[in-house]
């Protein structure tokens, strides 16, 4: 059975820019910097994006690094955001959300620092896309809830927001999450997205951030499913982690640090594992909606914010300005396709 854990995560947003030095300083460097990656969490086995502890690729920022420049695109939303999640943030239980990956438990000291604020560059892109393409009124599925950042923005800007989570790895430690979501106005589905049957209508749009990259195994079901649920005129939108970004490419070739999750957390987490399976390259990316039917109509990339210590704001701004496939994360929108 699939697990979905979406939502926050994402991808790590560090890059190297600057004079190369030697491997054993970026291996120092990387080791005692490279720890932050959120991996994936925010739910998406189920639906945000699940962190990880250290400075990763793909990481997350420790709480309190992120300048607030970063929130200037919709400061009115983050500050919505942060003062309807904050609290409930804190209210989770992380024991329990950490069974199965292990870097939820080491990660609870500011979870909106690592499941929201860390991620709102790619929150305020999808946001940004349904202003400008999606009429109000639209209705939305978002496989893989978890955190209902995206829900939440999507809900309060007159969309009809149903949101899908599994609830079965996480018992009732995401209740106050998905208490929020209901409390304004998202339906939400406790099911397997892909084992059940749901009788309800088609949507305008289906939402699929940061999800894949949870799962174990092929996602050839799951694109199957959200073909037959899309209307045939309906947009398909998804994000997932740049395996190739910047910060891996450096880590692995100067610092011997594998592209794939931390080891230790991977280890000690129980079975099965729900942080990241696999990420994607561009090349990945667009093969996958070849064979799943879909037209992609944007292939486009998720530039983080510069943050955190000068090695990494350097990485990040080197990376920013490198073509796509060195950025942290892909944003794509697709269409079903008829052709033959």
């Amino acid at each position: 059975m699939a697990g979905w854990q979406s939502g926050y995560a994402a991808a790590c947003k560090a890059v190297y820019a600057g004079s190369i030095p030697a491997s054993a300083s970026i291996k120092l460097e990387y080791n005692s910097a490279i720890n932050v990656c959120p991996g994936g969490g925010i739910g998406r086995h189920k639906g945000l994006k699940i962190p990880r502890q250290k400075w990763r690729a793909g990481s997350s920022p420790a709480p309190g690094t992120i300048n607030e420049k970063m929130k200037k695109k919709f400061p009115d939303h983050f500050d919505r955001i942060k003062k309807t999640l904050k609290p409930k943030l804190e209210e989770l239980d992380f024991h329990t959300l950490g069974k199965f990956n292990i870097t939820y438990s080491k990660n609870n000291k500011d979870p909106f620092a690592y499941m929201v604020e860390a991620e709102w560059s790619y929150y305020e892109k999808v946001l940004g896309w349904y202003l400008e393409n999606v009429p109000k009124g639209s209705s939305v599925l978002e496989i893989g809830m978890f955190v209902p950042v995206i829900p939440l923005l999507l809900s309060w800007e007159g969309y009809k927001v149903t949101a899908i989570e599994n609830l079965d790895f996480y018992g009732d430690s995401l209740d106050p999450m998905v208490n929020i979501a209901k409390k304004n106005k998202i339906h939400f589905i406790n099911t397997d997205v892909i084992s059940s049957s749901l009788n309800i209508e088609k949507f305008d749009c289906i939402n699929l951030l940061a999800v894949v990259e949870h799962i174990l195994g092929s996602p050839k079901s799951l694109l199957a499913k959200i073909h037959s649920m899309l209307k045939d005129t309906g947009s398909f939108i998804f994000v997932v982690p740049n395996q190739a970004r910047l910060i891996r490419r450096l880590g692995l070739m100067f610092g011997g640090i594998s592209v794939q999750p931390d080891y230790k957390d991977y280890y000690e987490s129980d079975y099965p594992f729900e942080g990241h399976h696999r990420e994607y390259v561009r090349s990945e990316v667009k093969y996958m909606f070849d064979k799943s039917n879909f037209q992609i109509t944007l292939l486009d990339s998720v530039r983080y914010k510069p943050h955190g210590s000068i090695l990494k704001k350097m990485i990040t701004i080197l990376g920013n300005a490198l073509p796509k496939n060195f950025h942290q994360a892909f944003f794509v929108t697709a269409k079903k396709n008829f052709s033959d």
